[in-house]
């Protein structure tokens, strides 16, 4: 993930970025969230609402990066020339795109007002998409 230019990677200990965390509310059973409070602000020279780290045994598991945005389609063509494995699924209402590298999964969904960026291991990634909708 060092391309996306993120100060955080899958596996990272929580201990490496503890003074940057606030706890919240746990999206998923068995999983600690926190919001990331440091210096983080733009993803793909978009500016980010919030970043959501998701820890489960003090590693992390899930990254959650929210954009004020409804033009995701311009985020997955900026992805796809990085990754160029794009595969969109349209599903009830919104539409997701999804790239796989060998490490993780990042899917894009437009969810309200808010594109949501979602990188993880491929084993969380749906239900972190169903603790969006709900």
């Amino acid at each position: 993930m060092e391309q996306l230019n993120l100060p955080f990677r899958l596996g990272m200990d929580y201990e490496e970025l503890e003074f940057d965390l606030e706890i919240l509310p746990d999206r998923i059973q068995g999983y600690d969230s926190y919001i990331y409070l440091g210096k983080f602000n733009n993803f793909l020279n978009y500016i980010t609402n919030k970043t959501e780290l998701i820890f489960r045994m003090d590693v992390l598991e899930a990254i959650i990066i929210s954009l004020p945005l409804k033009e995701s389609e311009d985020i997955a063509t900026r992805l796809e020339s990085l990754l160029s494995s794009l595969n969109i699924k349209v599903q009830h209402n919104f539409k997701l795109y999804r790239f796989y590298n060998n490490n993780y999964v990042i899917c894009i969904t437009l969810l309200g007002n808010n594109t949501y960026i979602l990188i993880s291991n491929d084993n969380i990634i749906s239900p972190l998409l169903l603790s969006l909708l709900w």
